[in-house]
């Protein structure tokens, strides 16, 4: 079985998506409207060919540091997906390929810390490295969340 992945980079670190969870890759210079007292990882709102949705950092989700870049606008890459009708533009440092690997996702090794085990549902050996596979669709859930179920609060 072959698994079709987007790959992208945060912090360094090969991280993917599968490419049906794509809906579009944005890059920087989109202008963003704040989000009072919103969970630390959602930088924001913008329009999107006149639809509104919501940027998360990575960065923040995952508890690592930022970057300085400037709060008001998506100054890096953004994969745009779609869940339950709404569109989330995920900002990471780069996109790279599309990549076909045979089999599927191994487990979550259990020495990843808290920031990326909430966020990853399996890791493909490539190239020598691990690309951790996100599962976008439970971070959204998760930010999304009532504040009582709500992720920690990034750094």
């Amino acid at each position: 079985m072959t698994t079709r992945i987007l790959s992208f980079k945060v912090a360094g670190q090969l991280c993917g998506i599968p490419v049906q969870d794509v809906h579009d890759v944005i890059r920087g210079g989109q202008r963003m409207t704040a989000v009072p007292r919103a969970a630390p990882a959602i930088i924001g709102i913008l329009n999107l060919r006149g639809r509104i949705a919501l940027a998360v950092s990575l960065r923040r989700y995952l508890e690592l540091a930022d970057t300085g870049r400037p709060s008001n606008s998506l100054t890096t890459m953004s994969l745009v997906i779609e869940n339950a009708g709404n569109l989330y533009c995920l900002a990471v440092d780069s996109v790279g390929e599309v990549l076909s690997l045979e089999g599927k996702a191994g487990p979550v090794p259990p020495v990843l810390d808290a920031g990326w085990r909430k966020a990853v549902s399996g890791v493909w050996p490539c190239d020598g490295a691990l690309l951790a596979q996100l599962d976008v669709r439970g971070m959204i859930d998760a930010l999304c969340a009532g504040p009582d179920e709500q992720m920690p609060a990034g750094k």
